[in-house]
């Protein structure tokens, strides 16, 4: 079964590495891979605060040429780097808002997964993941793989599942996670962290036995 993979890219560094990693997750598998870019709006304003709207046409006209020449070229290197015949590479490119752009592209395109980049913690703003990559887990209603700056695939043998026990998961939450596990063969750890001695309570523990 041909899966469809959306990979957004802002061109940088840790975005393509989340596509390599992707490419090598997915290896033995057959794949549409999406590689979206998203020109974000810029509007122009003079010196009195005024919103110039020609200034913000034209600006984004040379923004938006410019990102489409780069998505192209980065779509080729990677067609003539990749050459797995299982995979099939699509650009798609919008000048709208992100979220809003990854939510049509996932419903137009039925994506099943979508694989995103995210740096390190950042010692100013002291956030794990970026805005956009906390956005697209929040509000996008798909799967979606987070990959860490400067992560390398190697085979997974132990998948980690952290849970405090207090939410009743359904299959249908739960079945990524055993599709991971039948992909890779790997182990399975669950892993319960509390901050206090309190024992289980009854309904903790009925979902622990779950």
């Amino acid at each position: 079964m041909m899966k469809n993979i959306l990979l957004p890219t802002d061109f940088s560094s840790n975005s393509m590495n989340a596509i390599n990693y992707a490419l090598q997750f997915f290896k033995s598998e057959k794949c549409n891979f999406y590689i979206l870019h998203v020109n974000r709006i810029v509007s122009v304003y003079d010196g009195a605060s005024v919103y110039t709207p020609a200034a913000s046409t034209n600006i984004n006209a040379v923004c938006v040429e410019e990102s489409k020449e780069v998505l192209k070229e980065r779509l080729q290197t990677l067609q003539e780097q990749n050459k797995n015949s299982l995979h099939k590479f699509y650009a798609l490119h919008d000048t709208n808002f992100f979220i809003e752009s990854v939510r049509k592209h996932v419903e137009e395109k039925e994506i099943d997964l979508i694989v995103l980049g995210t740096k390190g913690a950042s010692n100013a703003a002291n956030k794990v993941i970026g805005t956009n990559t906390g956005d697209v887990i929040r509000k996008v209603a798909c799967k979606t793989l987070i990959i860490p700056e400067k992560a390398i695939y190697t085979d997974l043998s132990t998948i980690t599942f952290p849970t405090d026990f207090s939410l009743n998961y359904s299959i249908q939450t739960l079945n990524p996670l055993h599709e991971l596990l039948r992909k890779t063969n790997a182990n399975l750890q669950i892993l319960h962290v509390t901050n206090s001695e309190v024992s289980l309570n009854a309904n903790q523990q009925e979902i622990k036995i779950y």
